[in-house]
């Protein structure tokens, strides 16, 4: 069933959605109102999908308000990932940077101009094209899937501290601990919520194999299945 992306059902009357669409997560208000959110990459801007009405209206843009008193710049939105600890907040990264809207938008990490990789507290962290981020239950700990500089990174939301798990700048997968771990341009992370009832192993996608990083020990295991031919972009995990 086709909820959007044709004249119907366009974000405007007699206008469809386009090509630019970046990223999506199910915003939940409550159990009867139900809606998406998605990130549109050359207008600057997320929008909300009510799934009930089917109509769409801004949830955050370029000019968004931005805490301070100033106005966000949102140069590339591409993915919002829900902050399970904080309903109605959602991570967005924007081109090199990680924020928290709710909808008023927080730097958490990184810049977006810069394509670079250190670790630091804030805008003095770098990131080189994010691709995805995966929260802790208690919004706490956020990990994010550094795609151009082969790496998973850990932030301490709170503080805004950026450190780097595992990965190096060889592109490779590659099994190890810590800097010894390789990583081929991941791009999807997702906590496995099974295990000992905590949040300390994660699922990456990256080119060619999937992933498994224990982040209290800083090891990657085997990858679980390997492709030869693709790349997957994203995953989800289910039954847990």
């Amino acid at each position: 069933m086709m909820l959007a992306g044709i004249t119907r059902y366009g974000r405007n009357e007699g206008e469809e959605i386009g090509d630019d669409s970046m990223g999506v997560v199910m915003a939940t208000e409550s159990h009867t109102q139900r809606s998406l959110l998605v990130s549109f990459l050359r207008s600057r801007e997320i929008l909300r999908f009510d799934l009930q009405t089917r109509e769409w209206s801004q949830y955050a843009s370029e000019s968004a308000h931005h805490e301070g008193g100033v106005y966000a710049n949102l140069t590339a939105p591409t993915i919002a990932y829900a902050d399970p600890s904080n309903p109605g907040a959602y991570f967005v990264i924007d081109a090199n940077s990680i924020c928290i809207s709710d909808p008023l938008i927080r730097d958490v990490a990184g810049y977006h101009d810069t394509y670079a990789f250190k670790d630091g507290v804030g805008i003095r962290a770098s990131f080189a094209g994010p691709r995805a981020v995966a929260c802790s239950r208690d919004g706490t700990i956020a990990v994010v899937a550094d795609s151009g500089n082969h790496r998973i990174r850990h932030i301490h939301v709170k503080t805004s501290r950026v450190t780097t798990v595992a990965g190096s700048d060889r592109a490779c997968n590659r099994d190890g601990i810590g800097s010894e771990a390789g990583f081929n341009t991941p791009t999807g992370i997702v906590f496995d919520r099974s295990v000992n009832g905590d949040d300390s192993v994660v699922y990456i996608t990256a080119t060619e194999a999937i992933r498994r990083l224990d982040l209290d020990t800083r090891t990657l295991d085997p990858p679980r299945y390997r492709y030869v031919w693709c790349r997957p972009l994203c995953c989800v995990l289910i039954g847990c």
